[in-house]
């Protein structure tokens, strides 16, 4: 068996080793602060088509909402009161798109839908939101049969990500390390007695 010397230092690596095997676990309020999925408010605005322009409005659209609705969703405290906020202003996001479509003489126009419907998975950030049905706000310009653009709305993060117009596998998360676990780890494999196994 081990001596006492040899268990002495076992107690006195595992005194330093617990601390930093804490430490390096990843913290998942930290990597996804926005809460579970079916406590999310997204929005969704789908282009007419692929076509530069189509795609250029859609964008144009999704700033004059957000212009809107970031202002008042502020407000909210809970998914009723931030859903509560968009079905009051539907008209009004209806009647600012489609103004939006007018100024650069677009001929279709938008409409909006409030519901749950299924989204990939994306990534904002440093967190990621798993594929999934999620209450959204949905305005679909045209044929909406374009690239599509979406964001959350509430908790409001569409800040984050204003550049990125189709759906992204989100990159796993960063494996982090311990330097004191692995030389552990290597001293375990190569110990006598576990070759012996």
């Amino acid at each position: 068996m081990y001596s006492q010397k040899t268990l002495l230092w076992l107690l006195l690596l595992s005194f330093f080793l617990i601390p930093w095997i804490f430490l390096f676990q990843p913290d998942t309020a930290a990597t996804n602060p926005v809460g579970p999925p079916q406590q999310l408010l997204r929005l969704h605005v789908i282009a007419n088509s692929d076509q530069t322009a189509d795609q250029a409005v859609k964008l144009k659209v999704r700033d004059a909402i957000l212009a809107y609705l970031t202002p008042r969703l502020v407000r909210a405290t809970s998914l009723e009161q931030a859903q509560a906020i968009v079905i009051a202003a539907e008209p009004e996001i209806i009647r600012i798109a489609n103004q939006t479509l007018a100024a650069q003489q677009f001929p279709y126009q938008a409409r909006v839908e409030i519901g749950r419907f299924p989204f990939p998975s994306k990534s904002y950030g440093t967190f990621n939101l798993p594929a999934g049905r999620y209450l959204a706000l949905r305005v679909l310009l045209g044929q909406a049969q374009g690239k599509n653009w979406w964001c959350v709305l509430f908790p409001p993060l569409c800040f984050v990500d204003l550049s990125h117009s189709i759906a992204e596998n989100p990159s796993p998360p960063p494996r982090l390390r311990s330097r004191i676990l692995e030389w552990w780890q290597e001293r375990q494999k190569n110990h006598p007695l576990a070759r012996m196994s």
